[in-house]
């Protein structure tokens, strides 16, 4: 096997191996990222609510064509004033392709204690998951077709002084005592043997 297939077998396994590992930290940091930039949108949300209670004004206006309620407790404030759920089962009642978010925030306005509650979906986990999957195997068999056809330019073009070397080998005869005329190259390595072998005859 030549040596730039060898070395594009394991491009391709080390490759093969990091790539789930990527996917699932990219999925992961995807998904944290969705559901915080909602869920800081919502509490925001919650919070615009409350300030308009406490300055007297009906929040009615602002709430309207939004998925928030509002209600008022009997009970005494909670200890957590802040409360996120993710709800999957809600996808089975409804067409969106995601989950539910619920946000609910307490406040204690004018000694009463209300509850006010922020609904959203958000995309599917396994949607992203699979969306990502499929972008990353349409990169990965574009950037192997690349590779090939690279690796067959580069091997040319890199090992073309070796080849040399052997070439002007070939008819090399210790009782001729002619020196070998190897072709100078800018490559470290191949300069090394180049020498060794131009030593060597020479001897």
């Amino acid at each position: 096997m030549k040596l730039i297939n060898k070395i594009s077998i394991w491009f391709f396994i080390i490759t093969l191996l990091l790539t789930p590992v990527c996917v699932i930290i990219s999925y992961h940091s995807v998904r944290d990222k969705i559901d915080h930039t909602q869920v800081a949108r919502m509490k925001k949300m919650n919070g615009n609510v409350a300030q308009l209670m406490e300055q007297g004004n009906l929040p009615t206006d602002y709430t309207v064509g939004k998925p928030m309620t509002i209600q008022q407790l009997s009970t005494p404030m909670p200890a957590r004033q802040t409360e996120v759920f993710n709800d999957c089962r809600g996808e089975k009642n409804t067409d969106k392709d995601g989950y539910l978010i619920t946000v609910n925030s307490y406040y204690n306005i004018h000694g009463k204690v209300y509850k006010i509650s922020s609904y959203n979906y958000t995309t599917n986990t396994r949607q992203i998951f699979i969306s990502m999957l499929s972008g990353v195997l349409w990169k990965l068999l574009l950037f192997s077709i690349a590779v090939i056809l690279l690796a067959r330019y580069f091997s040319k073009k890199i090992f073309r002084p070796f080849r040399e070397a052997i070439y002007a080998m070939t008819p090399f005869n210790v009782k001729d005592k002619r020196e070998i005329q190897i072709p100078e190259t800018n490559i470290t390595k191949f300069r090394q043997l180049n020498c060794f072998i131009t030593k060597m005859t020479n001897e």
